[in-house]
């Protein structure tokens, strides 16, 4: 593994409210968070609370991890978990994920919410890895990495 970026508690912070502040400024009011899990279950919670919207969550995993035990073999089915999520038709709808690194999760996320008829579909991010992606090609999002693995503050972090 490469170069790691620490994120701490109080950048993490700067990083939500930042999102917050795109959102709001674009007239979007979504009438549901989706957190794709894992990482982007603590934001996407965070945001539900401070957007006041309800808050659902997607088994979505497909990259490598720190920890095996939370990637998904790319063999294995998609599940979708939350009572929520079964009633999103004509809701306007805030996809959150903690990075998109090759986008891959943020389309098939996207393409699942729509097949169940949302009204709009919008994506979130707290990084967008730099190397492989442009920072438009998702809605909201706060910082670029150039590739580093980015560590937050909620993550195991390895003794130096």
């Amino acid at each position: 593994m490469g170069k790691k970026l620490y994120v701490s508690w109080s950048e993490y912070h700067d990083i939500v409210n930042e999102i917050v502040k795109q959102v709001e400024k674009s007239g979007f009011s979504p009438q549901l968070i989706v957190g794709i899990a894992r990482g982007g279950l603590i934001p996407g919670v965070q945001l539900s609370n401070v957007l006041d919207t309800k808050f659902g969550i997607l088994w979505l995993a497909r990259c490598s991890s720190n920890n095996a035990a939370f990637s998904l073999p790319s063999n294995e089915s998609i599940t979708i978990e939350g009572k929520i999520l079964k009633n999103i038709p004509e809701k306007k709808v805030l996809i959150v994920d903690d990075i998109v690194d090759e986008g891959v999760t943020k389309e098939v996320a996207t393409g699942i919410l729509k097949g169940m008829k949302a009204k709009e579909v919008r994506f979130a991010c707290l990084f967008v890895n730099g190397r492989r992606q442009k920072r438009d090609c998702v809605d909201y999002c706060s910082r670029v990495t150039q590739g580093e693995w980015v560590v937050f503050p909620w993550e195991k972090q390895e003794e130096a």
